[in-house]
């Protein structure tokens, strides 16, 4: 609760210093924090250990998802021929 009201109090006093700034001012606070981030996702880049880790990542999510698509859909067949009927069954 207690950082709640203070994060809250800090976007408030943010919001209105922002409105209070000169479109110069404005200009150059983009100026720094774009080159800030520019340098961090620049080191992020030139890491081996980050490309490892994204080329890795990647290589799970597709395996997951291959699994995930034939665990439903063989949830999928089970649960549908336990609901049909004995008769619509035996005329598939």
């Amino acid at each position: 609760m207690k950082m709640t009201l203070v994060f809250a109090v800090g976007v408030g006093v943010g919001i209105y210093f922002a409105s209070q700034m000169t479109e110069q001012q404005r200009s150059r606070v983009t100026a720094r924090t774009s080159a800030v981030a520019r340098r961090a996702t620049e080191k992020v880049k030139e890491s081996p250990v980050a490309s490892s880790l994204g080329e890795n990542a990647s290589k799970i999510t597709g395996a997951f998802s291959d699994r995930m698509t034939d665990v439903v859909d063989a949830a999928g067949d089970v649960t549908a021929d336990a609901i049909a009927p004995a008769d619509d069954v035996a005329s598939i």
